[in-house]
């Protein structure tokens, strides 16, 4: 049809349906982060689509030395078995520049009830972690922020 400025114009009419169908979400490292932690934490479970990145390799280097077990296969994982209550006394977990993977694990390791070590780049380090220094305090938990190369 033809507006008065003789441009033409579309006439779209909807009406009640349903949807059907499936759609396919692109990665995400920032869902990717939080679903892995999740299905860790189940008995085993699936999870594909995952894009591999540094920040999601260390994501899945501390769930193993948490205790996670884990098979890649492509772009598809299979998760799970990490019991949050006996992670290994002394763990040391290389979070390398993934804020992400910091700030997820400090909760974990604070349920653990022993001696934990989260290590990153010193740029990662610098960032401020205000918010689980109070939760430390607060709950007699010591926490040392140490930025000092090793």
């Amino acid at each position: 049809t033809s507006g008065r400025s003789g441009k033409s114009i579309m006439r779209v009419r909807i009406e009640p349906s349903s949807a059907v169908g499936s759609v396919f979400a692109p990665p995400s490292k920032s869902i990717a982060h939080r679903a892995l932690i999740c299905a860790a934490l189940s008995r085993e479970a699936s999870i594909d689509n995952i894009a591999y990145s540094k920040d999601i390799s260390a994501t899945m280097d501390c769930l193993l030395k948490m205790g996670a077990q884990i098979e890649q296969e492509n772009s598809s994982v299979k998760i799970g078995g990490l019991d949050p209550f006996c992670i290994p006394e002394g763990c040391e977990l290389y979070c390398n520049e993934s804020g992400s993977t910091l700030r997820f694990f400090l909760p974990l390791c604070m349920l653990s009830g022993t001696k934990i070590t989260l290590k990153g780049s010193e740029r990662l380090l610098e960032r401020p972690l205000t918010v689980y220094e109070d939760i430390c305090k607060e709950k007699n938990i010591y926490i040392e922020k140490n930025n000092r190369r090793q």
